[in-house]
């Protein structure tokens, strides 16, 4: 998951971090240790725990704790620490590990490593980082990644409603022009605002409507002027029908001359 990823990535940072720390507050107490100023090692130890989230642990070549940074551990000064790996580092073998979450302790890693003056081993110092001291940081990072994932989904959603709304208006705008045209309303046009595929096919209603419209233009032309031809070709029979009525059948010559005038 993502989340378990995170808290990996975070795990491995802490782990290549840690011993840089650890040097330096061996560098720290050193002079301290050295001359057994236990009073003055415990004071940097607190003041520690002030700039660092992993919890500090020093002994003297004996083993005895000398400064702790968290509080609760203060009832330990004085007394001697079995732990494995600050015997190793008092052998001059810095160690460290990766425990997990499955660690009785709570512990996720730390790291122990020598405190030398001039060569020579002084003490030891043991950081370590607590499940809790992490907690906080992966629960804002699989906070900030829920609210994005949110985020994202919210953009998705409306960039697929403006999407769709860019291609189903074209389209309702497209249909209603066609039902006019069937109807009989020649004079559609429609707003061509694309050059894709959509406004392709909006250019060519466009043009289509505007055929329509010069082809219905000419037709009507053609029927006024049939229309015309008719009414006079009609209105000059009429005049011969009632010419010929009133006895012009009788006047040869005029009768020829009315028949060659249809």
């Amino acid at each position: 998951s993502v989340a378990g990823a995170l808290e990996r990535l975070l795990l491995n940072y802490v782990n290549d971090s840690i011993q840089t720390q650890a040097q330096l507050v061996a560098g720290r107490v050193a002079p301290d240790l050295a001359r057994g100023d236990a009073e003055t090692v415990q004071r940097l130890a607190a003041q520690i725990d002030n700039e660092t989230s992993a919890s500090v642990l020093v002994v003297d070549t004996q083993r005895r704790t000398v400064g702790v940074s968290e509080s609760l551990d203060q009832g330990n000064l004085g007394q001697i620490s079995e732990r494995p790996e600050l015997g190793e580092a008092l052998d001059g073998r810095p160690s460290r590990a990766v425990l997990g979450r499955g660690s009785p302790t709570g512990e996720l890693l730390y790291v122990a490593m020598p405190v030398h003056v001039d060569q020579h081993i002084v003490g030891a110092v043991r950081l370590a980082y607590r499940l809790e001291d992490l907690e906080q940081t992966l629960w804002g990072l699989n906070l900030a990644i829920g609210l994005g994932a949110l985020l994202m989904g919210a953009v998705a959603a409306l960039l697929a409603a403006l999407f769709s709304n860019s291609i189903s208006a074209p389209i309702r705008a497209l249909s209603q022009a066609t039902r006019e045209l069937s109807a009989g309303k020649l004079d559609q046009q429609i707003a061509v605002k694309t050059s894709d595929e959509i406004g392709q096919l909006g250019e060519a209603f466009n043009e289509l409507a505007a055929r329509l419209t010069e082809l219905e233009d000419s037709r009507r032309e053609f029927a006024n002027d049939v229309s015309h031809e008719l009414r006079a070709l009609a209105g000059a029979m009429q005049t011969a029908i009632h010419a010929l009525a009133a006895g012009a059948d009788a006047d040869p010559e005029l009768r020829n001359e009315i028949m060659s005038g249809l």
